[in-house]
């Protein structure tokens, strides 16, 4: 069996519910998840990253944890800060050019980049959460919705991707599709013609998948 990390399910412990699954940290090399990131709250909230070793189990209506909700505090919270910075090249604006010059005399005008920056899990981890993109040779397919995985390793064997809006479908495909696994998006082999040997998730298919 696997396990089933629906993001936006509901987290376990031990004697009450404790939060919501925001997402998963992944090592992307090894496309193992590390982590989980557990939600707490509705208007102050609160997340904490616990270790995988912590889950027991993950089915698509729930996650369950082997501590206890007060425990959860003693690990590391998250957070994320999105901080702007010059765009490369414009870094030391007035080293070695004269920016005033080349713009008349006004003062420069300095491209900005915004970079967020996820406190509280390891550098070079990514996290996969409900908004992150998913995309092929033609563009985008759709977002991630649960990542399936090996529940010994971690490695992640499966992705579930929610396609479209009014006439929206789940598409299961195989890990071995993936190319890259960034923090900005995921990328898939193939163009759009593949999509169509990719199963539906149902409940039929996903037993299938979670037994393998």
């Amino acid at each position: 069996m696997k396990f089933n990390f629906k993001l936006g399910a509901d987290v376990q412990c031990k004697e009450e519910q404790h939060g919501k699954l925001a997402g998963v940290v992944v090592e992307p090399g090894a496309r193992r998840i590390t982590d989980i990131i557990v939600k707490e709250g509705l208007l102050f909230t609160q997340a904490h990253v616990l270790p995988l070793a912590l889950v027991q189990s993950a089915f698509e209506e729930a996650l369950y944890l082997s501590i206890s909700s007060h425990e959860v505090d003693q690990y590391p919270e998250y957070r994320t800060t999105v901080y702007e910075h010059p765009a490369a090249g414009y870094e030391g604006a007035g080293g070695g050019m004269s920016y005033s010059d080349m713009a008349g005399g006004r003062d420069p005008i300095v491209p900005m980049v915004k970079e967020k920056i996820h406190e509280g899990i390891a550098t070079g981890h990514v996290l996969l959460d409900s908004g992150t993109p998913v995309h092929n040779l033609d563009g985008s397919i759709g977002k991630v919705e649960h990542v399936i995985a090996d529940r010994v390793s971690g490695t992640i064997t499966h992705l579930v991707v929610h396609r479209g809006l009014i006439f929206a479908e789940r598409l299961v495909i195989p890990a071995s599709t993936v190319e890259d696994l960034g923090a900005e998006r995921i990328l898939i082999a193939g163009a759009n013609e593949m999509l169509d040997q990719f199963a539906h998730y149902t409940p039929e298919s996903m037993d299938r998948v979670l037994a393998e």
